[in-house]
């Protein structure tokens, strides 16, 4: 696997999202990440860095972003996240 994967997000001001990531030892997906202990971490970085809560399931993480946090994003209209 290519380290490191672009993801675009399409967040509209004031909506949720969730995103969920899986991943896999080789290409072919045959083989789960094993992602015991793992701590994910997600930030938007803009004119304010928003951290976005994440839960691991399995070989799975799972990316939220609440109305009330998207709501404080503004303009311009892109912005990064890792």
């Amino acid at each position: 696997m290519a380290w490191p994967m672009t993801y675009d997000l399409s967040i509209y001001r004031g909506d949720s999202a969730r995103w969920t990531f899986a991943l896999w030892l080789e290409e072919e997906k045959t083989q789960p990440a094993d992602l015991t202990g793992v701590t994910p971490r997600a930030t938007i970085r803009h004119q304010i860095r928003l951290s976005l809560p994440c839960t691991v399931t399995s070989n799975q993480i799972e990316v939220t972003l609440s109305a009330a946090s998207s709501a404080s994003l503004h303009s311009p209209q892109v912005g990064h996240w890792d």
